[in-house]
């Protein structure tokens, strides 16, 4: 078998299957295309609460389930597919990474597709001065 990989934005994977005595390529057929994008591809978010956009493809039996995780974490429990999931990020400012994997009806598994997005949370914080910190002024113009 003969397996070819790409990933810009979607996950696609093609083989080829080999026929064993005469060593001839017979067919090509997709594996899963998978796709997941974070708030319609926002670079930033001040919400732990995000919408995961979903896209997926099986030519053969048909996507049954998708399971979700954070960075490294664990895996979500598999679940209906939707085009649409709201996912909750991991608290605390920084780039965070929303992995998915999808199932098929004969129980393959997709590999991993991801997005990220950086969660910043924090206010932005800032002072003024006016007239040199005088406690008191006379003068309209400072």
């Amino acid at each position: 078998m003969v397996v070819l990989c790409g990933h810009v934005g979607l996950r696609l994977c093609m083989y080829r299957e080999q026929d064993q005595p005469t060593g001839r390529l017979e067919e090509f057929r997709a594996q899963v295309v998978a796709r997941a994008v974070i708030d319609d591809g926002a670079d930033w978010t001040a919400d732990v609460t995000v919408d995961l956009h979903l896209d997926w493809t099986d030519l053969q039996s048909g996507i049954a389930g998708v399971r979700l995780r954070n960075g490294t974490g664990s895996w979500s429990e598999w679940q209906s597919v939707a085009a649409l999931i709201e996912w909750g990020l991991v608290v605390g400012d920084g780039v965070k990474v929303v992995h998915v994997e999808y199932r098929d009806h004969a129980g393959n598994i997709s590999d991993s597709a991801s997005d990220s997005i950086q969660l910043d949370q924090t206010p932005p914080t800032g002072s003024i001065v006016l007239n040199g910190n005088d406690e008191f002024c006379c003068d309209r113009a400072v």
